[in-house]
């Protein structure tokens, strides 16, 4: 109750000195990022940021991949820095930005600077804004790890906004996202973390009462569905190569651009108590959604579950065990190469060499049928592009 309130107050206090920026209107069109390496969908961290109006409005925000949701300095705070890591050592060749489209909101300019160790940093370039929702871009050519930009404005400017930050080019290396497993201080909220091949589970202490996730990790990004009963949703979450950085994003229930949530940076610190029953995460998100995305299930280049898909089955049969009376329907959908059949039958077959009894599941391969979302950004795809597991109605 203590950060709602505060979050009030700096509205209070926005409304008073300045008006606020202008609502977020999704583009017609949402503009593509499949080279932007600074996207959570790529295992991009946002590390720290020198301040922001809200969680809303964090600086998590300018990596989701969209011009719809933005990062928003404080009231009569524009000049503000944002700092990012990489998913690994990348030979730029292009920095950019998408901004504001209406002038008092976008920054003069944007001074990006590079560093190998996230201490050291170099000036890379500075590039004048045009108020737009359209990336601008500018070459940049440096080897790095991390991204520091500090927006600009004049003195009479009261916001500054930035949708995406852009950072194009090759990575130089395999990208080797650091571990989740143990504990964290988000944005002053305890959390901690446990994960089992691809599967992870975990517990954040919000003021509230505590926020359960569920979920699984992609080889860049960890997936998850999340429980704050009674509300639900979808996070993303990324953690940078040194382990010692964590970004989150929420979606109330859809992962669609109006159901963004809050956003929130970590850093390592000491454990503290904060347990979790991982079979009533599941339970619940089942209970209150009514399907369980199967973020930790992973397929190989032949469409096999891989090894390390191992805990996420486990957790699959003892949810089935748990609900033996229950009929179910497995979903399978694809936005990537790959058949959604052939992993279903691998599924299927991994159940039934369990014992399950897979004549109470129907395995239903959707293809790339969003079921009538509009789905656009390559973090989206992640997201819809799994398998859920739904009750079966009327049965």
């Amino acid at each position: 109750m203590k950060r709602f309130a505060l979050s009030l107050l700096l509205l209070g206090i926005a409304c008073t000195r300045a008006e606020e920026p202008a609502a977020p209107e999704r583009p017609a069109v949402a503009p593509p990022e499949t080279t932007n390496l600074l996207n959570l969908a790529a295992g991009a961290v946002a590390l720290d940021r020198t301040a922001e109006m809200t969680y809303e409005s964090s600086v998590v925000h300018a990596l989701d991949g969209t011009s719809a949701t933005y990062w928003s300095s404080p009231p009569d705070g524009p000049n503000q820095t944002l700092t990012f890591a990489l998913p690994a050592l990348t030979r730029l060749t292009h920095v950019g930005a998408s901004t504001a489209a209406e002038p008092a909101n976008a920054p003069a300019t944007i001074e990006f600077e590079v560093s190998a160790d996230g201490a050291e940093w170099t000036p890379l370039t500075i590039m004048r804004v045009t108020p737009s929702h359209d990336f601008q871009k500018v070459a940049a050519g440096a080897e790095t790890r991390f991204l520091r930009v500090t927006t600009s404005a004049p003195p009479h400017q009261a916001f500054a906004v930035i949708r995406s930050v852009v950072a194009e080019g090759r990575e130089l290396e395999p990208p080797r996202p650091g571990s989740i497993d143990g504990c964290w201080w988000i944005d002053g909220m305890p959390a901690r973390f446990e994960r089992r091949g691809s599967r992870f589970t975990g517990v954040i202490l919000t003021p509230e009462r505590p926020l359960y996730l569920d979920g699984g990790f992609d080889g860049r990004a960890y997936l998850a569905m999340w429980l704050k009963a009674p509300m639900w949703g979808h996070a993303a979450l990324t953690v940078s190569p040194d382990g010692r950085h964590l970004s989150i994003l929420q979606w109330h229930e859809d992962v669609v651009w109006d159901h963004t949530g809050e956003g929130h940076v970590g850093q390592r610190a000491d454990c503290t108590d904060a347990p979790f029953e991982q079979a009533a995460i599941v339970d619940g998100v089942l209970a209150r959604a009514g399907r369980y995305s199967m973020y930790g299930l992973r397929f190989d280049t032949q469409e096999r579950l891989t090894a390390d898909s191992g805990p996420a089955v486990d957790a699959l049969m003892q949810l089935l065990a748990r609900h033996a009376s229950q009929r179910f329907r497995i979903v399978a959908r694809e936005f990537h190469k790959g058949s959604p059949e052939r992993r279903l039958a691998s599924l299927r077959e991994a159940l039934r060499d369990r014992g399950a009894d897979v004549a109470r599941i129907e395995f239903v391969d959707a293809g790339s049928d969003p079921a009538g979302r509009a789905i656009s950004t390559e973090l989206e795809k992640r997201f819809v592009g799994t398998m859920e597991l739904e009750v079966s109605k009327g049965r």
